[in-house]
């Protein structure tokens, strides 16, 4: 089957409202993101159209004269007719109520050896095209009580339950639900889109956590870990990774830091040792024993520590397949190090440069060094650096810009110091040889 490509239909087709869908050449079709366009062979495209919304995103829920869609998908047993939005992308005819997710999931029941087959099918028009990606469609129970939105996002309650994304959120209280507290890494605070709680009880999305609701808990991310929502009770200082609850017999756990940039991994440390989540592995692991068990240790700047004198400081690194036949991540990994030069004087800080989103300078004694904040992503690929002359000193100084930092690591201005490694938290995701380096 010959299908029309995404910019023959952009350039061509109508947009139904600035919305997924495309009118081209008298048939409907919708944007299904990581899965191109899908058409919807049962649409009308005469009496296709959205409904009223105050959303400011792009809903993918639309109406015909006979039916309802999610996305490319037909709603059953749904009113187009009587169809009204509710908010936080619920909807509902009067009778049913759905949840249409704004965003695509993958179709983790399609295998591998299916999309093949559907796909070479598809190619010879003896079938549909694969649902790799899908928009998340879910129906709420039956209510004699009206459903609602419930906060500003993902809620809706019928007054004595509440869902997150059409899912039931279980014992919830409607009228005690609140968004937990995201703390961003400048301290401010905003409210979390995945983390809730009432007097009792504190959720992850639509999971009830086994951990005590607290006033005091607040969520938080680091770096570019976008997928892990922590949770963090300061009273007790119980800490949990999404739906997974860090051990409460080895709290009170401390948060290392909230910084990234150079980490690969959040680090938690106990009087047990420290622990992380494993990505590969998906689950909580120990990485070693607490580098400072007295719990009197200071972080002076993002992911650089002192404790008893001594300078330590956070550091990533990642192993990839070298050969044509090995390509793909092998292994991330974070890493503590204990600076081994200059270990009698203080450190005093000199400078942030613009504004320390791209570091900080810092002397001890008589030697300077470069707090890097810009990380692997803008090719600095190392946290602490040794300045090596005083011509390097002024070029920072001068509000060095991102160019000048990685020209300055090429030509040798600034240099890795020298230090031990005290412990690492790695997630091995497959063997390789050259894994052995890290």
């Amino acid at each position: 089957m010959s299908e029309p490509s995404s910019i023959s239909m952009e350039h061509e087709g109508e947009r139904i409202s600035n919305s997924i869908f495309i009118n081209y050449q008298g048939q409907i079709y919708a944007s299904v993101p990581s899965n191109g366009y899908h058409l919807i062979k049962q649409a009308d495209p005469a009496s296709f159209k959205l409904i009223a919304t105050n959303s400011q995103r792009n809903t993918p829920f639309a109406i015909d004269q006979q039916q309802a869609y999610c996305g490319n998908k037909s709603i059953a047993n749904f009113s187009p007719t009587t169809a009204v939005y509710l908010g936080n992308d619920y909807f509902t005819d009067g009778h049913s109520t759905i949840y249409c997710a704004p965003f695509t999931e993958q179709n983790l029941t399609l295998s591998s050896w299916q999309n093949l087959v559907e796909t070479w099918l598809y190619g010879l028009g003896l079938g549909e095209k694969p649902q790799v990606y899908f928009y998340p469609l879910v129906r709420l129970p039956n209510s004699s009580t009206p459903y609602k939105a419930l906060l500003k996002n993902n809620l809706a309650t019928n007054g004595s339950t509440v869902f997150f994304r059409g899912k039931l959120m279980p014992d919830a209280q409607p009228e005690q639900i609140k968004a937990v507290n995201l703390q961003d890494e400048d301290k401010r605070l905003r409210s979390s889109h995945n983390l809730y709680q009432d007097d009792n009880f504190v959720y992850y999305h639509n999971y009830k956590l086994p951990i005590p609701s607290s006033k005091h808990m607040y969520s938080f991310n680091v770096g570019n870990l976008f997928k892990e929502h922590y949770l963090f009770d300061p009273t007790t200082g119980n800490v949990a990774m999404n739906n997974l609850v860090f051990n409460t017999d080895y709290a009170p756990y401390q948060i290392m830091s909230h910084h990234g940039g150079h980490v690969n991994h959040v680090l938690l440390l106990s009087k047990h040792g420290v622990y992380f989540y494993d990505q590969a592995k998906e689950k909580i692991k120990r990485a070693g024993d607490n580098p400072f068990p007295d719990g009197n240790w200071q972080e002076i700047a993002p992911l650089i520590f002192i404790y008893n004198n001594h300078t330590y400081f956070l550091q990533d690194s990642s192993i990839s397949g070298q050969k044509r036949h090995s390509t793909g991540l092998v292994s991330r990994s974070t890493s503590l190090y204990q600076l081994e030069e200059n270990t009698t004087d203080a450190w005093e800080k000199i400078a942030d440069i613009h504004y320390g989103r791209y570091g900080q300078i810092w002397r001890k004694g008589k030697d300077y060094y470069f707090f890097d904040k810009l990380g692997k992503t803008q090719l600095s690929n190392t946290t602490l650096y040794r300045i090596a002359n005083q011509t390097a000193v002024k070029l920072l100084l001068n509000q060095a810009n991102p160019n000048d930092i990685r020209k300055m690591i090429k030509e040798g201005a600034l240099v890795r110091v020298s230090a031990k490694k005290i412990f690492q938290a790695k997630s091995q995701y497959r063997n390789n040889f050259l894994d052995f380096s890290d």
